[in-house]
């Protein structure tokens, strides 16, 4: 599976230099696709901040 991502890792790499140079500029970065299909975003990711209060404990 590790081979599976670095491979498409790599394929998503090479699309998004496109001026093939071996680095990403942030304009090529932010021209990516985002969300779960585009690569960027999915598992763990999230807004940051606090989560939520899901009570059992602390002071009432």
């Amino acid at each position: 599976m590790a081979a599976r991502v670095k491979k498409g890792m790599a394929e998503a790499f090479k699309k998004a230099d496109k001026d093939e140079n071996g680095e990403l500029t942030k304009e090529e970065f932010a021209a990516m696709p985002q969300g779960p299909a585009g690569g960027r975003g999915g598992r763990g990711g999230g807004q940051g901040g606090q989560r939520p209060n899901r009570g059992g404990g602390g002071d009432a």
